[in-house]
Formats: C-alpha cells, sequence, structure tokens
C-alpha cells in the first residue's frame, strides 16, 4: 500500500466517523405535526369531492401558522376564514400515538443512514475506488 492511500485511507476514516456520529435520526419536538407546524387533511365538500384542509398544530410551531380573520385588526384584514387548531378536528393523543408508532417503524434499522449527504456519497465512491 503506498503512502498516499494509506493518507486516504486515514482521512476517509475520520470523515466516516465524523459523519457517522452526524446520521442519527432527528426525533421531533412534536409527534402530532412532526415539527412542520401544519397538517392537511382531505375532507368530502358538499360538492361530493375531498379537498384538503390546514390545522394549525397546539405547539410552539402552530402558532406561526394560526390565522383568525374575524380577529384581525384592520377591517380591511377581516374576513371569515380561519384555520383552526389540530384538536378542534382531531383527538391529538390518538394522532400523536400513531405518530409515534410511525416514527419508530421507520427510524428502527439503525444500521442504515438516515441522512446521505453528498460527503457520504463522495467518500463511499472513494471506498470503492480504492478498494
Amino acid at each position: 500500500m503506498s503512502k498516499n492511500t494509506a493518507e486516504l485511507g486515514e482521512v476517509l476514516e475520520k470523515k466516516v466517523q465524523e459523519l457517522s456520529r452526524n446520521v442519527k435520526a432527528k426525533m421531533p419536538r412534536c409527534f402530532i405535526c412532526m415539527d412542520q407546524g401544519i397538517i392537511f387533511y382531505k375532507k368530502k365538500t358538499p360538492f361530493g369531492y375531498f379537498a384538503e384542509y390546514p390545522l394549525h398544530c397546539v405547539c410552539e410551531k402552530g402558532y406561526e401558522w394560526m390565522y383568525e380573520g374575524r380577529a384581525m385588526q384592520k377591517e380591511v384584514n377581516k374576513g371569515q376564514y380561519r384555520i383552526p387548531s389540530v384538536d378542534e378536528v382531531f383527538d391529538i393523543e390518538e394522532l400523536k400515538k400513531q405518530n409515534w408508532e410511525n416514527w419508530l417503524k421507520k427510524h428502527e434499522d439503525k444500521t442504515e443512514p438516515i441522512v446521505q449527504d453528498q460527503d457520504w456519497i463522495q467518500i463511499e465512491a472513494d471506498l470503492e475506488s480504492i478498494f
């Protein structure tokens, strides 16, 4: 093995160790909206088709999406539209439970990296070229 190959191997090993620390799944703070702040759901309209409607979450991130048209300060901005809270439509405890179970299923295999960025793809290519 040449000196350059050994140095490249050391550099790659350090980079792999660094990236492997950063490829863990990020657990959401809110399992209601999965840290999005807003939830979309489908509901049948009076005309017989399904439409998608927004709900704001009850977490901190959800307050960014909260909108109540009738409560607007300026008369020009007042309206009949609003984005209801998720707890007005769904049982949030059941929603949390479902999202938690889905998140666990998605991330149960710890051997597969969850995030693959360009650095990781380059490392894999470099390893293939060496071996």
